[in-house]
């Protein structure tokens, strides 16, 4: 194990990396909780912070799209009377709303990607956008 030793003339640059170091934090807060940083208000000191609050705030506006959109098609298909329809056709029981759920379900594979290549991107210290989402900006 290598033991850390402070250079003697070095206090600016641990400065430096406090700084470096918050907003990396707050990035990654963003991802889990987006106004935290818009809050305290890190999006007005750093752009790297700012970049990825916007992208975690459009990353939330689509899985809150996803969430109603599972909601009106699962009640649709409640209401529709397909379900009762198919297990008198199909006699199983096997029912097409558990299909459908399952499916829609596997779509929120799609944002949780995004979350983690968000996440990679921060950890990284880069500043790319997420696919098909980045090029949204909600924060300016």
């Amino acid at each position: 194990m290598q033991v850390f030793k402070r250079p003697p003339n070095a206090a600016k640059d641990y400065q430096k990396i406090g700084t470096e170091t918050r907003e990396h934090l707050m990035a990654l807060i963003a991802y889990l909780f987006f106004p935290v940083p818009m809050i305290t208000k890190d999006t007005h000191n750093s752009e790297f912070v700012k970049y990825h609050t916007n992208q975690a705030a459009v990353l939330f506006l689509m899985n809150l799209a996803f969430g109603i959109t599972y909601l009106i098609v699962a009640v649709a298909i409640h209401y529709s009377g397909i379900s009762a329809w198919a297990s008198v056709t199909i006699r199983a029981n096997y029912h097409p709303i558990d299909a459908a759920s399952w499916i829609i379900s596997l779509t929120w594979f799609f944002p949780l990607t995004l979350w983690a290549i968000g996440i990679r991107n921060v950890n990284a210290g880069e500043m790319k956008p997420l696919p098909l989402i980045g090029k949204y900006t909600l924060i300016h």
